[in-house]
């Protein structure tokens, strides 16, 4: 993606997560919120990263982010626990694994103009695999079924451009849609 239409993209969607009160992102969880927050976060420290390197965007901040993406996820399911507990334990394990996968592989994800350097397919499909799971099994009072589908379809579509791209489609897609949706309180037409 080139990055003046991810500028003006990124623009879009700050000015509706901006303009939108707290109450309409938090769709009965603040959880939800903070994982809009940090989606936007890494989306900005992305876009800088387009324009110009930093080492420590580069090879720590965007990863770092992804992880407290997916821990924010693990917050989700403990709130829920109580509804089907060996779902949520395998959503709890899957997530962890991941986490812990992405630590160990941490070299592959370093960065450089908002592009990976050194795309693992392996790690790329293993989070995708894992996060559709993960939305598979949530339990439909925190998910929809049509929220689900959704998600999936968000996970799958970056893997139509190249792999070093993926997180940058991922990210934007995400503060896009989280952004529309929080202003326009979509989720709750789904549920």
């Amino acid at each position: 993606m080139d990055k003046y239409t991810y500028l003006t993209l990124f623009s879009l969607s700050i000015i509706l997560f901006l303009t939108t009160p707290v109450e309409n992102c938090a769709l009965g969880n603040y959880f939800f919120y903070y994982k809009i927050l940090f989606i936007n976060i890494a989306s900005f420290f992305l876009l800088y990263n387009m324009f110009y390197s930093n080492y420590y965007i580069d090879n720590y901040l965007l990863w770092i982010l992804l992880v407290i993406n997916i821990l924010i996820l693990i917050l989700v399911i403990l709130k829920y626990y109580s509804e089907n507990k060996l779902m949520n334990n395998i959503n709890i394990l899957l997530l962890t694994c991941l986490n812990i996968y992405i630590l160990l592989n941490r070299k592959h994800l370093i960065f450089n103009k908002g592009k990976l350097v050194n795309p693992s397919k392996n790690l790329l499909y293993i989070h995708i695999i894992i996060l559709c799971i993960f939305y598979l099994l949530t339990n439909n009072k925190v998910f929809s079924n049509k929220a689900k589908l959704i998600y999936i379809i968000l996970i799958l579509t970056p893997l139509l451009f190249p792999l070093e791209d993926y997180f940058i489609y991922r990210v934007i897609l995400l503060q896009i849609l989280f952004s529309i949706s929080c202003k326009y309180k979509l989720w709750e037409k789904l549920n």
